[in-house]
């Protein structure tokens, strides 16, 4: 369940994910029943820590290398064994495959390659109410002047800020980077807290309060969400449902279908189809844009991987590595402590295919994860003011960036309401994780829809 927050008001997105036909969290539940029965080395159904520790071939062996000396083990059983009984639990195998898998089997993040809309609106909407009144447009170009911090008459993207809330997001290099979303994940894993943060930045007026009035399109939500309390979010029916279907081969069948709709989706579009894999919906002041991977899902063989290990460490050539010819091979200390984890048989012969399959097993909890990778762009009303397209806005284009506003009043009610304010929410889904294949799918996203002054 996703919760996604429009112009016009929060709504809850039910996306039923299959992989090649079948619940996609069957692929980590079937990883969580491998886990537990190699903590069950002595057949008694009840897989404990100790077991796993004593097993060489523990599918995370990685993990209990570090923890040598007994020290190290009682630091890593109490950081995994969470009720410390030395019995592992479901819950807690979920815990550790997650780690692994880079999370839980579905994660919703923002797209860090999305660039930010300059943020227009809330410098403008003096009275937070949503819409731009005739008066606020008058006052437009003292607004922006206000903001050009350096005093050159010359107001720089950078100096109005982004546009929705930001987000952190750490990426494989370590360093961090601010994004912006409005879709967070609904369930038991959900951070409320954000949930919270970011409800309350988008619609909360200049008190801080939430009432009907902030969502104008589903103005009886309030009452529902008892109070205002984020948690009735949980409880809410689904406006949109959307079966979603992944595959992992050439022939898969892949693609999106609407399967129920309400406000403020068109209930017409219930058994609407997507076409190639992409689902783009129209709603009031924003475009909801729902795709998943073009092409085949990338794949990744270690036939090449393992060949180099047996051609590296088959000594006498016969097609095969035994665990003498590591322990004579220079600087092979490292594959040695692998060597039990690869001989799956434990016949102290390793074959190709043997090493293949170790590496599929550490990839299997990253493969076993579905991402949305989600990017928002608000209203892109600095394009209407920004003539020259450079980026800024000069003096000349901040004198007459009140005129160029009021023209994106289409129904001449002198005042511009957020349904003439479009904005865009784009979700790609995609296994794998975030950082597989992440650029190919998404990539930097430019508005589709852009706010534009009649000519």
């Amino acid at each position: 369940m996703l919760l996604l927050l429009f112009p016009g008001g929060p709504a809850v997105v039910q996306m039923n994910v299959n992989v090649d036909g079948q619940p996609f969290r069957m692929a980590r539940e079937k990883l969580v029943e491998e886990l537990l029965a190699s903590s069950d080395t002595d057949g008694d159904k009840k897989p404990t820590w100790p077991e796993a520790f004593a097993n060489p071939r523990f599918p995370y062996s990685r993990l209990l290398a570090s923890a040598r000396t007994p020290a190290q083990k009682v630091a890593t059983l109490k950081r995994y064994d969470r009720n410390s009984n030395g019995t592992m639990d479901v819950q807690e195998a979920r815990t550790l495959i997650a780690q692994y898998g880079g999370g839980a089997a579905f994660l919703v993040r923002p797209n860090p390659y999305a660039g930010r809309q300059p943020d227009v609106k809330s410098v403008l909407d003096t009275d937070k109410d949503g819409v731009l009144s005739k008066q606020e447009l008058a006052a437009t170009e003292e607004r922006l002047k206000s903001r050009d911090a350096n005093d050159n008459d010359l107001l720089e993207a950078s100096e109005l800020g982004g546009g929705a809330a930001g987000l952190q997001y750490r990426q494989r290099s370590g360093r961090t980077r601010t994004t912006t979303s409005d879709v967070h994940l609904l369930g038991p894993t959900a951070d409320l807290v954000a949930v919270f943060n970011s409800v309350k930045k988008k619609y909360a007026g200049k008190d801080g309060i939430i009432t009907a009035a902030s969502f104008p399109c589903m103005p009886k939500l309030v009452a529902e969400l008892d109070s205002g309390e984020v948690i009735g979010f949980q409880l809410l029916k689904p406006n949109l449902v959307l079966d979603v279907n992944l595959g992992s081969g050439e022939n898969s069948n892949q693609g999106i279908t609407v399967k129920s709709a309400t406000a403020p989706f068109d209930p017409k579009l219930a058994s609407r189809k997507a076409s190639n894999a992409s689902l783009v919906l129209e709603t009031i002041g924003l475009q909801l844009k729902v795709s998943t991977p073009t092409g085949t899902t990338r794949t990744y063989d270690y036939t090449r991987t393992a060949q180099s290990m047996i051609t590296r460490y088959d000594t006498d050539k016969n097609g095969y590595i035994e665990k003498k010819e590591l322990e004579k091979a220079a600087g092979a200390q490292y594959v040695v402590s692998q060597f039990a984890g690869w001989d799956t048989d434990a016949d102290g012969k390793v074959f190709l295919k043997e090493i293949k399959a170790s590496y599929d097993r550490m990839l299997a909890p990253r493969m076993s994860q579905i991402t949305a990778i989600s990017s928002s762009t608000g209203p892109s009303m600095f394009a209407a003011m920004d003539t020259t397209g450079d980026n800024r806005l000069s003096l000349r284009e901040m004198r007459i960036a009140g005129d160029r506003l009021q023209s994106l009043d289409k129904n001449k009610d002198d005042k511009i309401g957020f349904e003439e304010m479009p904005g865009e929410i784009a979700i790609a889904l995609s296994r794998g994780g975030a950082y597989y294949g992440q650029r190919t799918f998404i990539g930097r996203q430019r508005p589709s829809t852009v706010a534009r002054p009649a000519t």
